[in-house]
């Protein structure tokens, strides 16, 4: 992929071609996520139900990014991670255009619930979910879903951004 620009052709950031393009103000974590690359770094034999397939910025900024649901998917959310079972990590947008939260979005039926504050918390969440108590249960079946947690460079990011060296806003970075 190529260096993003703007429609005059000066280069730019993902991060600021998905603000103008949705109207919004998206959180460090994602700002990070965006530019950064780290949707690149997807698992490539990751199990079945682990949210490791992100969608790229270049997906997002088509006219109809095929991520997005119409008539299921709520219009304030934005797909940023799936599971390949159909169902998202999505952020959530504010009234005001801010990122508000990011939720699990389950294709089933489009019921979604808060997995955390930002994308990195949502990631973090969905990486250790399993060791908690009753962290077994989801949505639906889980088609042959591994009991060992595989260690995603998205985890590793998600890592870094909770609890790592203090530094964006609040969630740790840099």
């Amino acid at each position: 992929m190529k260096t993003p620009t703007t429609k005059a052709g000066k280069p730019t950031s993902w991060s600021r071609l998905i603000e103008s393009k949705f109207c919004c103000r998206l959180s460090p974590d994602l700002i990070d996520w965006f530019d950064s690359e780290i949707w690149r770094e997807q698992e490539e034999h990751a199990p079945p139900g682990q949210f490791v397939e992100a969608v790229s910025p270049e997906e997002l900024l088509v006219d109809a990014p095929s991520a997005i649901w119409p008539a299921l998917m709520p219009c304030d959310l934005l797909p940023l991670v799936g599971n390949s079972m159909g169902d998202w990590l999505c952020l959530r947008m504010a009234t005001d255009g801010s990122a508000s939260e990011v939720v699990y979005w389950y294709h089933g039926g489009g019921d979604w619930i808060t997995w955390g504050n930002g994308l990195a918390q949502a990631l973090l969440f969905a990486h250790v979910r399993k060791r908690l108590p009753q962290g077994d249960r989801g949505y639906g079946p889980i088609a042959t879903e591994s009991n060992e947690l595989l260690a995603t460079k998205f985890a590793s990011w998600a890592t870094h951004c909770v609890v790592g060296a203090r530094g964006i806003a609040g969630i740790g970075m840099r």
